[in-house]
């Protein structure tokens, strides 16, 4: 199941601003949502600036 998971998610990349962050590291085995959503953020966030789909005035 998890190779079918992971394949769907990596087809997502061709549509335009979309990142993608490994979490598989971060949570139990038999669980898709990990635990540790923090890093999973830092770890979206280390792509870079270009990868910020949205500005403060989006949150006005």
């Amino acid at each position: 199941m998890w190779a079918f998971m992971r394949e769907a998610q990596t087809k997502t990349l061709s549509l335009p601003n979309t990142g993608q962050a490994i979490g598989m590291d971060l949570g139990h085995a038999g669980n898709i949502h990990p635990q540790r959503k923090q890093e999973i953020g830092r770890r979206l966030r280390a792509r870079g600036p270009r990868s910020h789909l949205w500005s403060k005035e989006d949150y006005r």
